[in-house]
């Protein structure tokens, strides 16, 4: 199973963790290039994607995680 974080921070980061611990593949994608390398860094994902789109590409289940005020662009962007 591949699933892709939008959204790398505490809530996707943590996410990725517990996915991980299950035997997931973990994409993550993050509009903050930092937080993605953070995430990708502390082993919460496998990979950090360049592009949502790239994230989301073979992806079984996404999973958004971005503050409040982000959240309907990100869903649309989905």
């Amino acid at each position: 199973m591949r699933l892709a974080v939008i959204g790398t921070g505490l809530i996707g980061a943590s996410v990725g963790l517990a996915a991980k611990r299950s035997g997931v593949t973990v994409a993550g994608f993050d509009e903050d290039r930092t937080a993605a390398e953070v995430a990708l860094q502390r082993g919460a994902v496998d990979e950090v994607g360049a592009s949502l789109g790239e994230v989301l590409a073979g992806a079984d289940l996404a999973v958004v995680a971005v503050p409040v005020g982000q959240l309907t662009a990100q869903v649309r962007a989905v």
